[in-house]
C-alpha cells in the first residue's frame, strides 16, 4: 500500500471543490474536508505504526460467543 506524502492544502481544496456540483452547499464541502482530514490522520497513524492488529480488535470488542460489545 502507497500511503500518500505531504499535500498542498490549496490544491487539495481546490480539487474537492471542483469535483462539486454547483449547487454544493458548505455543509457538504465541509463533510469532505473533513473525510479528507481524518484519512490523512489515518495515514500518519499506520507510518507510525499506530494500528491494531484484528486478534486485538476481537479481544477489545467481541464477548464470548461472538457478541460485540457496544
Amino acid at each position: 500500500m502507497t500511503l500518500p506524502g505531504p499535500v498542498n492544502v490549496k490544491e487539495e481544496v481546490r480539487t474537492l471543490l471542483d469535483a462539486r456540483p454547483d449547487d454544493v452547499t458548505f455543509e457538504d464541502v465541509m463533510d469532505a474536508l473533513l473525510l479528507r482530514l481524518k484519512v490523512a490522520r489515518a495515514f500518519e497513524d499506520v507510518r507510525a505504526g499506530r494500528t491494531y492488529s484484528q486478534e486485538e480488535i476481537d479481544a477489545e470488542w467481541h464477548e464470548p460467543g461472538g457478541i460485540v460489545r457496544i
